[in-house]
């Protein structure tokens, strides 16, 4: 009875052994199939996720066996930053069009979040983000750019843009190249702008640095200047060839550099066609603060021009749309700083009434500042104010009214 009573123990032992191997294999194929069933993003190149610049994507770890692939279209030149942000330790990796390794990091973001920069030329590339069970949201934008040589031998090339170029993406600083104006004033950035045939070509820059820049000709002779405030803008007509523009600042910064050869431009700049009609904007006075101006549009644009011309203000503005109304606003304060002379804060607000289209538009817009010397002087007939414009980028221009 002892011999079969241990014979039976043993085969008890055996059959407990099964049953709970065969219940983990049971549990993990349930998690795998709870995870493909779940899964928020694909974990192949084919099936990637669509990654673009500043807008983040929510994602979900769910297991070890879980990773989430993402697609990254890239038309420009740049230093791009990859991260994600959350509570989930994620680890990352940058892969190229054919699926090599670029970068990979663990926790050099915030937390136990990844971090990836990377100098990119136009091209497609993945990022692979795995790791802890969890949720994370990752996210592309553009970050500091390397440096570029300072005379024509090491200059950097500068892509000449056409206008479907511009026309195939909703926001033309991905088409632009960056820079740095660093350690000092003292830096120069040259590009090669290489031009195949005649044309109407557009050289300026975006951001917050005050730029002026220099257009060469093959053996360095000036073709173009440009030193306003702000931002730098040439517009020539140029033979087919090598051009150099030289960039320098007023201060230290980052900045980004766009070249576009626009058949749009030409015609309007040949004198046979006339200037298109600018669109009237909207000047009012805000009772209600930050809320007030926000009732007016907070959507994104562009600021290539600002100048006041008698007792009218235009801004040439730039934005992605094309399928519904665009309205600008010019919201003033109802209180004007007493300095010598006066300042009053002003905001250039857009609404864009949910347009999704991604054409990229450029209008000029003017508007009446006749409202605008009711508040500073009421009934005076002459006087001076400094309208500090506020743009949706942050930064502010200062413009002076003589009336």
């Amino acid at each position: 009875m002892n011999a079969m009573l241990r014979v039976g123990t043993r085969l008890a032992a055996v059959c407990i052994g099964l049953l709970t191997a065969l219940g983990a294999l049971n549990v993990a194929a349930h998690d795998d199939l709870h995870d493909d069933q779940h899964d928020d993003h694909g974990d192949t190149v084919a099936t990637a996720s669509l990654l673009t610049i500043t807008t983040p994507l929510a994602g979900q770890v769910n297991g070890a066996s879980d990773m989430d692939m993402f697609r990254f279209d890239f038309p420009g030149q740049a230093s791009v930053e990859f991260r994600t942000s959350g509570q989930t330790d994620t680890e990352g990796e940058l892969l190229d069009s054919t699926g090599a390794r670029l970068a990979s990091d663990d926790n050099d973001g915030p937390g136990d979040n990844f971090r990836i920069t990377a100098d990119l030329e136009p091209g497609v590339y993945y990022v692979q983000v795995d790791g802890a069970p969890g949720s994370y949201a990752i996210s592309a934008r553009l970050g500091g750019a390397p440096d570029h040589g300072d005379t024509v031998a090491d200059s950097s090339l500068l892509p000449l843009q056409t206008d479907e170029d511009l026309a195939r993406v909703s926001s033309a600083v991905l088409l632009a190249t960056a820079g740095r104006i660093h350690p000092s004033t003292d830096d120069t950035d040259v590009f090669r702008l290489d031009v195949a045939d005649p044309g109407q070509v557009l050289i300026r820059t975006s951001g917050n640095v005050d730029t002026y820049a220099t257009l060469l000709d093959s053996d360095e002779n000036q073709v173009g200047f440009d030193d306003r405030d702000g931002n730098f803008r040439i517009e020539e007509t140029l033979d087919a060839g090598v051009y150099y523009v030289r960039v320098n600042g007023h201060d230290v910064g980052g900045y980004r550099v766009l070249a576009a050869l626009s058949g749009d431009v030409a015609t309007r700049n040949d004198g046979t066609v006339d200037e298109p009609d600018a669109v009237a904007g909207n000047a009012v006075v805000n009772e209600d603060g930050p809320d007030g101006i926000a009732h007016y549009g907070t959507d994104d644009y562009q600021l290539s021009e600002a100048a006041i011309e008698g007792d009218m203000l235009r801004v040439t503005v730039s934005y992605g749309g094309g399928c519904e109304t665009h309205r600008f606003t010019l919201v003033l304060s109802n209180a004007v700083k007493m300095t010598d002379p006066p300042r009053i804060d002003a905001t250039l607000a857009h609404e864009a009434n949910g347009d999704a289209c991604e054409r990229w538009v450029t209008e000029d817009v003017v508007f009446d500042l006749g409202l605008l010397k009711d508040i500073v002087q009421a009934g005076d007939e002459s006087g001076t104010v400094i309208v500090e414009l506020s743009l949706a980028d942050g930064t502010i221009r200062e413009l002076e009214y003589r009336f």
